[in-house]
């Protein structure tokens, strides 16, 4: 119960194919704004893959992965770009966000439609933004957060 949140979020942060990383001064506005709505945060994947973000969230970052599913899994939904925890939200149950670009990684196949059908086997929700590549706004992203979470 201690490990439960509203959001979960993945800050990559890794050095290999760094073009995929948000901007750390992203991640805290966003942080922000959720946190001024009350929203309960927590950070999972690994500090030597991840951004160190500031702000108001607990970080569960090196937990063992048992446990992180188990994060994942509880929270009502997981954000972040195109990683490997945000691939494993759907299989964990958890409505996630990504952002992505749409064909720049797909290996010829179409991203939004590997984490709308491919790769989620049993139809989480998730939302795909896909058309800023991996730098969407802070507005474009909160407004997404938003509009799952009002599901």
């Amino acid at each position: 119960a201690e490990l439960e949140s509203d959001i979960v979020f993945h800050a990559r942060g890794r050095s290999h194919g760094a073009d995929r990383n948000w901007d750390t001064d992203a991640w805290e506005q966003l942080i922000q704004r959720l946190t001024d709505r009350g929203l309960k945060l927590n950070s999972i994947g690994l500090t030597r893959a991840t951004a160190d973000v500031q702000g108001d969230f607990r970080d569960l970052r090196d937990i063992p992965l048992a446990q992180t599913m188990d994060v994942i899994a509880s929270a009502k939904l997981v954000i972040g770009p195109s990683s490997g925890p945000i691939h494993l939200a759907s299989l964990c149950g958890a409505p996630h966000l990504v952002w992505t670009d749409r064909e720049k990684y797909a290996h010829g196949i179409v991203n939004r439609d590997k984490y709308e059908r491919l790769w989620n086997p049993f139809g989480t929700p998730a939302e795909v933004i896909d058309h800023m590549g991996f730098s969407p706004s802070v507005d474009l992203v909160d407004e997404s957060i938003q509009r799952l979470l009002d599901r």
